[in-house]
């Protein structure tokens, strides 16, 4: 918030300012542990809805009561970033990013 130019504009910026904060700690934060707690603390939760055209096959009922989960990555150094439907409609984009500073090979 600098507003600090060799300019003719006033050096004050007025408005309402929202300022949110995320702590952690801990004895041994890494870089790849803060990435992820630093992008779980900026992400909004993400919810979507399956109806039965979304379903591949007709599970047998009740569905187990295990949580699952669709996709899953197992590297504690990368993080996922976005993930899309291809834009020809054929498969999906997964964008990846390493945090801890070294090579990863997913």
């Amino acid at each position: 918030m600098n507003n600090y130019w060799h300019t003719n504009f006033r050096r004050v910026q007025s408005g309402d300012f929202t300022f949110r904060y995320a702590i952690t700690s801990g004895d041994d934060l890494s870089p790849a542990e803060l990435a992820r707690f630093g992008r779980a603390a900026m992400t909004p939760l993400e919810m979507g809805e399956l109806v039965q055209n979304d379903k591949f096959d007709d599970p047998e009922r009740p569905l187990p009561p295990d949580p699952g989960s669709f996709l899953e990555v197992d590297a504690p150094d990368v993080v996922v970033v976005n993930w899309k439907a291809a834009d020809d409609g054929k498969g999906t984009i997964v964008h990846l990013l390493e945090t801890g500073g070294t090579t990863a090979r997913i």
